[in-house]
């Protein structure tokens, strides 16, 4: 082993050193845990959230879907419009008589 030629003091500075770094590394692997407990109790808030909300996004498909039922099976019968409000039946405007041009002979 190439320390066992060091100085004394070489051997204590290099301990000290490898603790410095070991400390730092801990200290950085500590931060980074917290870190994922803090982004995973996030996820979890999210899901839960996601979960509360279900009920109100089912029932928004299911008044959709009764509303489309409606519009769908509704008899148009039983409704009455205007007839200036009825685009697709309205009459076009009578045209002016064209005068009718002779031949000449």
């Amino acid at each position: 082993m190439p320390w066992h030629d060091w100085p004394i003091l070489k051997v204590i500075l290099l301990i000290v050193v490898v603790a410095a770094v070991i400390w730092a590394l801990y200290q950085v692997f500590w931060e980074l845990w917290l870190g994922a407990e803090r982004v995973l109790s996030a996820f979890a808030r999210l899901l839960v959230i996601f979960v509360h909300t279900l009920p109100r996004v089912l029932l928004a498909g299911v008044i959709a879907l009764g509303g489309l039922w409606v519009m769908n099976h509704l008899d148009n019968s039983m409704m009455r419009i205007p007839i200036s409000l009825q685009v697709g039946q309205q009459q076009p405007a009578p045209s002016q008589p064209q005068s009718q041009a002779q031949p000449q002979q």
